[in-house]
């Protein structure tokens, strides 16, 4: 599937921009405010993602200068988020959950065939992020289901 590294670094950026724009067209379904700032917030920690991929692809991105997502201002969104009747919310939280279990594996698998070990280590910390992405989505989704 890819033929060199550039090409999985390209990949990887596509996927980051889907997701960001997954995230952006789901806050801007969003009437619920709590849910609106979760999906907008989501936005932001992908398009961060994509930004040290593009930096990565450059050559510009060292493993100590790979920056940690903090989820603050995620899980302050995920707090704010009111429990509402509609099917709507329900469906993008699953969509949501669906997209970062397959970011995670997509950069656990990507850890495990690229044989530099600064990449493996930025494509852990990456899967890393998409697992307390999808994490943080659960916990969410369990609350809005207990009402």
């Amino acid at each position: 599937m890819f033929n060199s590294i550039e090409d999985v670094l390209d990949f990887a950026r596509e996927k980051e921009q889907d997701a960001y724009d997954f995230y952006l067209e789901l806050a801007g379904r969003m009437l619920d405010a709590g849910m609106k700032k979760l999906f907008s917030e989501l936005a932001k920690q992908e398009i961060r993602h994509r930004i040290v991929i593009t930096e990565m692809r450059k050559g510009n991105v060292e493993i100590a200068s790979h920056p940690k997502i903090k989820n603050l201002e995620l899980e302050k969104a995920l707090l704010t988020t009111e429990k509402s009747k509609s099917l709507a919310i329900e469906n993008a939280m699953l969509l949501a959950l669906e997209r970062e279990r397959g970011s995670h594996k997509l950069y656990s698998d990507l850890a495990q065939i690229v044989e530099d070990r600064e990449l493996q280590n930025i494509f852990k910390n990456l899967a890393a992020d998409e697992l307390e992405h999808q994490t943080s989505i659960q916990g969410v989704y369990e609350k809005y289901l207990k009402g």
